[in-house]
């Protein structure tokens, strides 16, 4: 049997999967929304178990399908499937999209906003520290965050210690790892001398971000023993976690100026 090509086998599976999903119904959340440049629209489709990506080309938009394009939204979409062959992907061409009402996914995180401000989690800032001798920081070793920060606290501060509890930041074992550093922090503060408390990642679509949206976490790091900056994605990211920090920066890197700010007036 002679193989075949990367391009030969990419080009049968786009004509079976073409061929065969030439219409469908698809019921699914909104998520990762954008507008492009070209004024095409990208999102993905999300239930429990599985993400579609999707796209709509702005001959099929008009004012009634833009006004169903809202993260969280929970929609049925009439498309077909197409395969992109130059990176083997697949993902749903809609044709047109009709609303089912708010995603129960951000419906439940406004009611989690709404029971934080209501139970008092967003009030009592703690002040930083102005010269930390020892910071923590929670987030995953391989994360572009870390080095960011480590990059500016090194660059700009001298005899700083610095701790670095590894945890996944996205996945279903990020909760309870995070849980578990938060919890570390708060036996451990006080024999470690620890000043400040860092929770970080970089930036990610909106579902490799909600965990940080996790009611439990955001109890968690509100109650933590000492001084907390969540530094959660990009200026655009707004997370439970964010909202209940001591102090909230907009990327990584950002915490690890405002921590060392006063190093510089000096």
């Amino acid at each position: 049997m002679n193989p075949l090509s990367v391009s030969e086998l990419t080009k049968q599976i786009k004509d079976l999967l073409e061929w065969n999903f030439s219409e469908v119904y698809v019921e699914g959340e909104i998520s990762n929304l954008k507008f492009s440049s070209s004024q095409h629209v990208y999102f993905n489709l999300i239930d429990q178990k599985a993400r579609l990506s999707c796209v709509i080309f702005k001959t099929n938009l008009n004012e009634f399908i833009q006004k169903q394009l809202v993260n969280g939204q929970k929609v049925i979409a009439i498309g077909r499937i197409s395969l992109y062959e130059p990176h083997g992907q697949y993902h749903l061409v809609i044709s047109y999209i009709q609303s089912l009402g708010d995603g129960l996914k951000y419906k439940k995180l406004e009611e989690d906003k709404k029971f934080l401000l209501e139970n008092g989690y967003l009030e009592n800032k703690r002040p930083l520290p102005l010269f930390p001798k020892k910071v923590i920081i929670i987030t995953s070793l391989q994360a572009a965050a870390l080095r960011d920060i480590l990059n500016i606290l090194k660059r700009r501060t001298q005899g700083l210690e610095i701790l670095i509890y590894h945890t996944t930041v996205q996945g279903e074992n990020a909760k309870g790892e995070i849980l578990e550093a938060i919890n570390f922090v708060n036996q451990n503060y006080s024999k470690l001398s620890l000043d400040v408390c860092i929770l970080t990642r970089g930036g990610g679509s909106v579902e490799e971000l909600w965990v940080f949206n996790d009611l439990d976490i955001a109890i968690a790091f509100k109650n933590c023993k000492i001084p907390t900056i969540s530094a959660i994605g990009h200026q655009i990211d707004q997370t439970l976690c964010d909202l209940v920090a001591d102090k909230a920066a907009e990327t990584p890197s950002a915490a690890a100026e405002i921590l060392t700010k006063a190093h510089l007036e000096l």
